[in-house]
Order: C-alpha cells, then structure tokens, then sequence
C-alpha cells in the first residue's frame, strides 16, 4: 500500500504558525527596504508609505521621521 500524501493547502505555512505572526512587521521591513537595507529612509516605497499615513510630504522625510514611523 502507497502512503498517503498530505495535501499541500492542509498543511501550516509558515507564515500563518502560531507564534510567527510578530515577525511580520520586519518581514514587511525588510521587503520594503529591498535595495536600501542598509538605508531604509532612501526606499521609495517605504517613503510613500510613511507620508501616506504620517501626512509628511516625503521629499522632506529624514532618516528620524522614517525610523520613528518604523
């Protein structure tokens, strides 16, 4: 008799353990940052989004106002 196979869906993914799900903000920060890990206030998408939910125009972002958002 073949052993049975799990179904790929019925099985935990890692991202949905127990346990994981604070890792997701830095796993949303280190997507975010791709290009600029070393320097993520100079990410275009990070800038975007702090000025879309802090109101600050994002030419005018610093280094504190992106890592303070953070």
């Amino acid at each position: 008799m073949a052993p049975s196979r799990v179904r790929a869906e019925s099985q935990p993914s890692i991202l949905k353990a127990k346990g994981l799900t604070m890792f997701a903000p830095l796993r949303f920060l280190w997507n975010a940052t791709r290009g600029h890990r070393l320097a993520p206030w100079r990410s275009d998408y990070l800038r975007w989004r702090v000025e879309t939910y802090s109101g600050k125009p994002a030419e005018t972002l610093t280094s504190k106002d992106v890592l303070s958002f953070l």
